[in-house]
């Protein structure tokens, strides 16, 4: 599964369409998605965005390839940033 995110700001209705990540992630695993008000931290990314973010939303687009006679899964997750949720969510 390929794993994107995109930051949408509180006041927006829509998120920005540039990913955060620049580097797509990959995953063998749907469960390693975060969920719905998971929180989400990225730290020392190259070239991607630091910060501390909450899943406000979830997109699954699943792409079948015939010649594999399998299915690509790709899931674009919606965050808000929160860094202010820092304190609550660890104690350093």
């Amino acid at each position: 599964m390929e794993v994107v995110f995109q930051q949408k700001l509180k006041s927006n209705v829509r998120p920005f369409e540039e990913e955060l990540n620049y580097h797509t992630m990959f995953t063998d695993n749907n469960n390693d998605a975060p969920q719905i008000n998971d929180y989400v931290e990225f730290a020392g990314s190259v070239g991607g965005a630091t910060g501390i973010y909450k899943v406000v939303s979830r997109y699954f687009q699943y792409f079948y390839y015939e010649d594999k006679n399998k299915y690509n899964v790709r899931c674009t997750i919606v965050v808000e940033r929160d860094d202010n949720a820092a304190p609550k969510l660890r104690k350093e």
